[in-house]
């Protein structure tokens, strides 16, 4: 089965506690990150940009949505979904 490539962005609150507990989320689901980069702001606050490779029957939705609950991410979007 081909995998999916998801793009999010977003803003966390703390870069470096946003940025961590979504690459413990990553990695307890099992999916390949292909690369994290944070763009620092005012104070500890970041804009984050991921990019994953999953399971071509993950629901790229609820896998944002899962992701959006840390209390560290401020938001968090879908920006691509292609297949590889």
């Amino acid at each position: 089965m081909a995998d999916k490539e998801l793009e999010l962005n977003g803003a966390v609150a703390n870069a470096i506690d946003g940025a961590v507990r979504l690459l413990g989320d990553i990695e307890r689901f099992g999916l390949r990150l292909a690369s994290l980069r944070l763009q620092a702001s005012e104070g500890a606050a970041a804009e984050i940009f991921v990019s994953l490779a999953v399971p071509a029957d993950c629901d790229p939705e609820q896998l944002r949505s899962r992701f959006a609950r840390h209390c560290a991410v401020l938001s968090l979007r879908l920006d691509r979904v292609a297949l590889q």
